[in-house]
């Protein structure tokens, strides 16, 4: 046919194709690719592989083999028949053969499995292997938690023999706490013996002993810093006892105990007084004793005239320290008085006064004296002007259409 400009002809070349060969995977000594001589069988190309691993599975290999239709077909072949001589088990190979030859211990343990649970870095399932002991399995699981110290172990076994449904297996629980150490060198134990397959094992903390529970003390004691917690519900002034006990400078009642990022005002001066009362708190792990020095400072804020921080002068009170605040603003709220102590607790002007005379609570270090504003609104000349003026103006077109209603009446 007769070519138009812009026509293409694309010569294709001979077709780059190997034929020639044949393929081995899988448990030999170097798997791959060979080439397919004539006449070659399945023991000559496990030859040219460098023979067969020490754990290659003997009783089963897979011959694929890919026909002219592009077809595959598989052929079970037995490898150690093969290998013994018998040639009627030694099938001709053709191009393209793949001999798949399998792992002895994959093959077995595929499915099957062994499970732990409980105080181990990375609980889960893990493959079983013939003569696995417990401490394998833990070391396959990354060992114990860490601050864990000794662990109680339980074991659940399946029964294949067993025949009743209502029964699930076996329980095997070792009585002893098994510490850290301990627990690598148990080779097997005589009640579990190695594991079996689908074999759960629970591994379990020991509630009683906590590597971790620690409570932080800071400010004036003798010596701050962490202490671990000797036992469940350890006390405040244990805690401070073991920190060398308070400084000369400490002031009990501006202390506080610290617990999930919140502040718990303590009343550490009573409780120093009367240990193990139900003032002396029982120390949780992560908590924080804050023990502040005098500050020699009180402040008074809000609606005063000159608010601010004041000299601490013991025997004076909250009238006197509004005094040196300037006394109230306009916009105070005289009845809206408070005073918060040092350590927490807070406490009303008695408003009103009685007799013209106010009962005024006692300053203590370090106090907050804030005074509040009025809660009505200020009033806005200029508005209320102009509501007036909205209102008469409403008011004046009500009568004089009272009036032209009236007259038509008449």
């Amino acid at each position: 046919f007769s070519l138009l400009d812009g026509d293409r002809i694309q010569v294709f070349p001979v077709m780059d194709m190997r034929k020639n060969f044949v393929e081995i995977r899988g448990n030999v000594g170097r798997p791959g690719t060979y080439e397919l001589e004539e006449g070659a069988r399945i023991s000559n190309l496990v030859e040219l592989a460098d023979g067969l691993i020490n754990d290659a599975y003997l009783d089963l290999a897979h011959l694929v083999r890919i026909n002219e239709d592009l077809t595959q077909e598989m052929f079970e072949v037995d490898l150690r028949s093969i290998m013994s001589g018998e040639e009627i088990d030694d099938l001709d190979l053709q191009p393209f053969d793949v001999l798949f030859v399998y792992n002895k211990n994959t093959l077995f343990n595929t499915f099957k499995t062994v499970e732990v649970s409980g105080a181990v870095k990375r609980p889960g399932l893990y493959p079983f292997f013939n003569g696995m002991k417990i401490s394998d399995l833990l070391i396959q699981a990354g060992g114990l938690e860490t601050n864990v110290y000794q662990v109680k172990l339980e074991l659940m076994r399946v029964d294949p023999k067993l025949k009743d449904e209502n029964n699930f297996g076996v329980m095997i629980s070792l009585p002893d706490f098994y510490s850290s150490e301990k627990i690598y060198n148990l080779l097997k134990h005589k009640q579990i013996g190695v594991l079996q397959a689908h074999d759960v094992l629970f591994v379990r903390a020991d509630p009683n002993f906590k590597l971790n529970n620690r409570v932080h003390i800071s400010g004036e004691v003798l010596f701050p810093g962490t202490y671990p917690i000797l036992y469940h519900n350890e006390l405040i002034t244990n805690i401070i006892k073991r920190a060398g006990g308070l400084t000369k400078e400490a002031y009990p009642q501006a202390s506080m105990l610290v617990r999930d990022g919140n502040n718990i005002h303590i009343d550490l001066e009573t409780i120093l007084k009367r240990p193990g009362s139900k003032y002396d708190y029982g120390i949780l792990k992560g908590d924080s004793i804050k023990i502040l020095p005098h500050r020699s400072m009180v402040t008074v804020s809000g609606e005063v005239n000159n608010p601010g921080t004041f000299k601490f002068i013991n025997g004076l009170n909250v009238k006197d320290y509004l005094e040196m605040a300037g006394g109230f603003t306009e916009k105070a709220n005289k009845k809206d008085v408070w005073i918060q102590f040092p350590g927490g607790d807070g406490e009303r002007l008695n408003n009103p006064p009685f007799l013209g005379i106010y009962i005024t609570p006692k300053v203590k270090d370090g106090s907050i004296i804030s005074v509040a504003r009025k809660e009505e609104e200020d009033l806005d000349v200029t508005e209320l002007a102009k509501e007036i003026t909205s209102i008469m103006a409403s008011l004046a077109q009500v009568i004089v259409m009272v009036i032209l209603a009236g007259g038509g009446t008449g």
